[in-house]
C-alpha cells in the first residue's frame, strides 16, 4: 500500500490587537502571512483588530495533511478568549450536515410566507403524499421521462424531434435560419388534455 512520505511545516499563530482581541490563524509561510495581515487587501477577520498588531507563533509542527493543521488551529480558536474568528478552520462531516440543516431551516422560516415558497411546498407535499420511499421524486421524474421520450413531432423546418426536447430544437442554428427565412413565430398551445399540444405558426404582418 502506498504511503505518502511528504511532510510540510505549518505554523499556528496569534494576532493581537491594541484592544486585546485576538485572531488565530495557520500558515506555511509566516512572514508572507504577516505581510498579508498588514496589507489593505486583507479579507480575514484580522482586519477588525485595532492597530498596532502584535504577531506571535504559538507552535510549529510537521504535518502530513492540511486537515490536521486546520484541526489544531480550530482547537486554539475554541480555547482562546477574546477570539474574533468567525469562520471555522475545520468542520467535521456531521457538523457540516447539521449546519446545512440549520441554514435551510432559517431560510425557510424567513421566506415561508412568500408565494413561490408556498407553491414549492404544496407541490412537494403532493408528490410525497402517502409515500414512504425517499426516492419517490426521482422515480416519478424517470417515469415521466420514459412515458414521453418516444413521442416525436415534426417541426416546420422539416426536423423530427422528441417532444420533450422541442425547446432545445427551437434554439438550434438550423431552426433559427429557417425561422428567419419564413419570418415565423412559434408559440405553444395547450389544450384541455395536457398531453395534446402542438406548435402554431403565426406570420408577422408589419
Amino acid at each position: 500500500m502506498f504511503k505518502s512520505i511528504y511532510r510540510f511545516k505549518g505554523h499556528i499563530y496569534e494576532v493581537t490587537g491594541k484592544c486585546g482581541n485576538k485572531y488565530i490563524g495557520s500558515t506555511l509561510n509566516f512572514k508572507t502571512r504577516q505581510y498579508c495581515h498588514l496589507s489593505k487587501g486583507e479579507i480575514s477577520n484580522s482586519k477588525l483588530l485595532e492597530k498596532p498588531l502584535t504577531f506571535k507563533i504559538i507552535r510549529t509542527d510537521s504535518y502530513k495533511l492540511l486537515k490536521t493543521m486546520n484541526l489544531v488551529e480550530q482547537f486554539y480558536i475554541d480555547s482562546t478568549p477574546n477570539c474574533i474568528n468567525k469562520k471555522r478552520s475545520y468542520v467535521s462531516e456531521e457538523k457540516k450536515k447539521k449546519l446545512g440543516r440549520e441554514r435551510s431551516l432559517r431560510w425557510y422560516h424567513a421566506n415561508k410566507d412568500k408565494p413561490y415558497v408556498k407553491m414549492i411546498r404544496k407541490a412537494r407535499n403532493d408528490l410525497y403524499k402517502d409515500k414512504d420511499n425517499g426516492t419517490y421524486m426521482a422515480k416519478a421524474a424517470k417515469k415521466w421521462y420514459n412515458s414521453r421520450k418516444n413521442e416525436r413531432v415534426v417541426c416546420g423546418c422539416g426536423s423530427k424531434v422528441q417532444r420533450i426536447k422541442l425547446g432545445v430544437h427551437l434554439r438550434t442554428k438550423k431552426h433559427r435560419v429557417w425561422e428567419g427565412e419564413k419570418n415565423l413565430n412559434y408559440r405553444m398551445i395547450t389544450y384541455d388534455n395536457p398531453n395534446e399540444y402542438l406548435l402554431e405558426r403565426e406570420e408577422h404582418h408589419p
